[in-house]
């Protein structure tokens, strides 16, 4: 009974480690991209998740207007379609 007792507790704690190596790292990844957001200011070069890349026109609560190159298109997007400011 002792060893069944000790076999559970070593499988979970290797259940533990394993869980805490995949969502501790993609917590702190999503942590970052939000303060990315939230950060957004006129004038910087992004790129959405769809893959367009522009410079940012204006800034609203939850929404940028992005003005896209080459043609001078001006798109809407919501923030969270922001995933990385060009340097």
């Amino acid at each position: 009974m002792e060893e069944y007792l000790i076999n559970i507790i070593y499988y979970l704690c290797i259940i533990g480690i394993v869980v805490l190596l995949v969502y501790y790292p993609k917590k702190i990844e999503q942590k970052k991209l939000k303060e990315m957001q939230d950060k957004l200011k006129i004038g910087d070069d992004v790129t959405t998740y769809s893959g367009l890349s522009g410079i940012i026109e204006q800034v609203e609560n939850d929404f940028v207007i992005i003005k896209l190159k080459p043609d001078d298109i001006r798109l809407q997007v919501e923030k969270w379609a922001v995933i990385e400011i060009n340097i």
